[in-house]
Parts: C-alpha cells; sequence; structure tokens
C-alpha cells in the first residue's frame, strides 16, 4: 500500500507541474493592462505558490520513496540473505526506522500531493481564464486528471485519520519521548543560531502543540466519565477507547493536524537539504512563508472549533435512537 500510495504522490507532480508550467507559459504571453499578466501581482503570488508547493511535493516525495526503497531491500535482504549475526542486528534496526519513517511521510505525501494537485490544476484553469476552460489547451484535462488523486488508493480523510492515529497514538505509547521532542522544539525555536532553523522548529512546536493539545482534550473527556463509574474500574475503563466517541474531536481535525504535521515535516527536509546546499535555501524560505501562518491558523482551528459541532452530532444521534 505504501508503495501505490508514493506512486500516487510523484503521479500527482507530474500533473500540478504541468499545470504550472501551462500556466506560467500562458501567462508570460497574455498581455492585460499595459503587461503580461504574470507580472500582476495576484497572478505572480499563484504561480509562486504554485511553484513552491511543487518543490515541496518533491522534497516529500523522494524522501517517503527513499525511505520505502530502503525498508524494502532491508526486508529482502533479511529473508533472503545469510548474514552475521551483528551486521543482521544492524540490518534489523534500520529497517525498522525505514519502516517507520516510510509510513510518518507516506500518508503526508499522499494527503498534501492529492489535495495541492487538485488546487494547482484549478488555478491553471483560473490563470488562462475563458481559454482554460475549453480543451484546446489541455489544461481542463490536467484538472479532471486530478481530481481522482485524493480518492484512490486512499482517500485524503483516510491518509488524515491515519496520521492522526499513529501521531496520537505515538504520543501515548512513549510519552516522554514525546514531551522530549517538544521541549527540544521549543528551545531551537527560541535559541538556535540561524534563524531559519528556529523557524523550522517553531514549526514542529506548533505541530507538537496541536497532538498535545487533542490529547488533552481526549484524556479530560474519559476522565470525567469516570466520575459515573466506581473506582474499582478506573483502569479498566481508561483502556477501553470507543473510537468513534473518545476520539471524535481529533477525527474532526485530522486533516488540520494533517496539514500542520506536513509543514512540519517539509520544512525539516528543506532544512536539512539548505544545510547541504545553500543554493536551497529560497526554497526554504518560501515555504517558510506560507506554511508558518498557514500552521497557525490550523492550530486555531484545532483549539478554538469542534464542539459545537459534535454537540449537534451528538444530539443527531440520541435523536435517532428515540423511538
Amino acid at each position: 500500500m505504501n508503495n501505490a500510495r508514493v506512486a500516487v504522490g510523484f503521479e500527482s507532480l507530474g500533473v500540478a507541474e504541468a499545470a504550472w508550467r501551462a500556466a506560467r507559459a500562458y501567462a508570460a504571453q497574455r498581455h492585460s493592462m499595459g503587461k503580461t499578466i504574470d507580472q500582476h501581482e495576484m497572478i505572480a503570488d499563484m504561480l509562486a505558490g504554485m511553484q513552491t508547493d511543487i518543490q515541496a511535493i518533491r522534497a516529500l516525495g523522494i524522501q517517503a520513496a527513499w525511505h520505502e526503497e530502503l525498508n524494502q531491500k532491508l526486508r529482502l535482504a533479511l529473508a533472503h540473505l545469510d548474514v552475521p549475526a551483528e551486521e543482521r542486528q544492524r540490518m534489523e534496526r534500520d529497517q525498522a526506522f525505514h519502516a517507520r519513517r516510510s509510513r510518518h511521510l507516506t500518508p503526508l505525501l499522499k494527503w498534501y500531493s492529492s489535495e495541492r494537485a487538485v488546487d494547482i490544476a484549478r488555478q491553471s484553469v483560473q490563470i488562462h481564464g475563458g481559454a482554460g476552460y475549453i480543451k484546446e489547451t489541455g489544461v481542463e484535462k490536467l484538472l479532471r486528471d486530478a481530481m481522482v488523486f485524493p480518492i484512490y488508493e486512499g482517500t485524503s480523510q483516510i491518509q488524515a485519520l491515519m496520521v492522526m492515529k499513529d501521531n496520537l497514538m505515538a504520543a501515548v505509547r512513549d510519552p516522554q519521548r514525546f514531551l522530549r521532542a517538544t521541549a527540544q522544539a521549543r528551545w531551537k525555536s527560541l535559541s538556535a543560531r540561524d534563524p531559519l532553523e528556529r523557524q523550522v522548529a517553531g514549526l514542529r512546536l506548533v505541530a507538537q502543540q496541536s497532538v498535545r493539545f487533542l490529547l488533552t482534550r481526549l484524556a479530560a473527556s474519559k476522565l470525567a466519565d469516570l466520575r459515573h463509574h466506581k473506582a474499582g474500574d478506573w483502569s479498566k475503563l481508561m483502556r477501553a477507547w470507543d473510537p468513534k466517541r473518545d476520539f471524535a474531536l481529533a477525527m474532526l481535525h485530522a486533516e488540520h493536524l494533517t496539514s500542520v504535521l506536513t509543514d512540519a515535516a517539509v520544512a525539516e527536509i528543506l532544512w536539512e537539504q539548505t544545510r547541504a546546499d545553500t543554493g536551497r535555501t529560497q526554497i526554504l524560505v518560501r515555504w517558510l512563508e506560507r506554511a508558518r501562518p498557514r500552521s497557525r491558523y490550523m492550530h486555531d482551528l484545532i483549539t478554538t472549533t469542534g464542539p459545537r459541532l459534535l454537540a449537534s452530532l451528538a444530539s443527531g444521534a440520541s435523536h435517532q435512537g428515540t423511538p
């Protein structure tokens, strides 16, 4: 399944880049109000955003594919090769690491690339104006092609639910590791020497805070229910989670959380690339300019919205059960 979803990520990348190139070429030769439309501020911003997203998808896709490739090759090597015990232990550790990274990055890639391919293809049609709506230019076909990406090989909502579950359960299984990661992100966001590293750490901190908020709300809801049960039953009740009820808030905000985690993951990948090649710096700068306000907005949605809708859904469910 990981292989298929990584493949969809690259399919989305191809359609997105084709749509951006078509829009860029058309905007460079279409005149309006004394200049080509790529010199108009709104169009220039659209084209720049499309390019930044494409570069982010490519960086995320390469990392996801690399980890999945090594995961599969090491798994096959362990299954079929006779290697010394010490070397086998090292290979097993490496395989487990790459499997974890692949599982973390793949749903982020599938979700982000699929959604952005649709948006970029739609923007390309918009930039073409009426010409984009007819078959002769070809961009309307790119939009039709892109529409399937958020649907097949696991919908965008399925990817978001997987991301939400994996990140929340990882924090529950190893809370000390989660708290250390949060503390490290906070420290780097305040004291890292490089201002870009501080911004990258700030995005990771927003992601950690979003996960922590959802966990805190889930735990508070669970603890509130304990008042109605004997103390002797509390341990059993805390282990018995009902995903349809206990995880309702997290399920509601799964795509918002996925957006925050994707922003942080891409920023970290681009930061590592920048450290190796300063020529990549401007790509990171452009990503941070767009990702930082977006992540803050998504975090605000997670922390301030949802209870009213959930109460409405709970009320509707109770009415449906009334004879």
